[in-house]
């Protein structure tokens, strides 16, 4: 399966790297809409749930980039989930995937 991928990645890394970056902006505003639009489903009273959506709605516009604002997200719902006391419910793998993100801001 990875040998399939790769033989496919080699052969439409051409087509991909002929579309211009300007062609682009226009499924990146539409996936912006559709973020901002499930702002009304964050429960505000809930600062477990706010603070990290917070804290990525902030970075990504900032940052220019949409994986890092997700990434700032998932260490700090990890992060106020365990401070707050509410280790039931942060899984194992999510707390395996907010280290990785905290180790890869030290090398950009």
């Amino acid at each position: 399966m990875t040998a399939a991928l790769f033989l496919l990645s080699v052969l439409f890394a051409p087509v991909f790297t002929a579309i211009p970056a300007f062609a682009t902006a226009p499924a990146l505003a539409m996936v912006g809409f559709l973020m901002i639009a499930q702002i009304r489903n964050i429960n505000f009273n809930d600062l477990t749930e706010f603070f990290p959506c917070l804290v990525a709605i902030i970075v990504m516009p900032f940052s220019y980039n949409i994986a890092d604002g997700i990434g700032f997200g998932f260490i700090a719902w990890t992060a106020v989930n365990l401070l707050c006391g509410h280790r039931e419910r942060v899984n194992p793998i999510l707390i395996g995937a907010s280290l990785l993100f905290l180790a890869k801001y030290p090398f950009l």
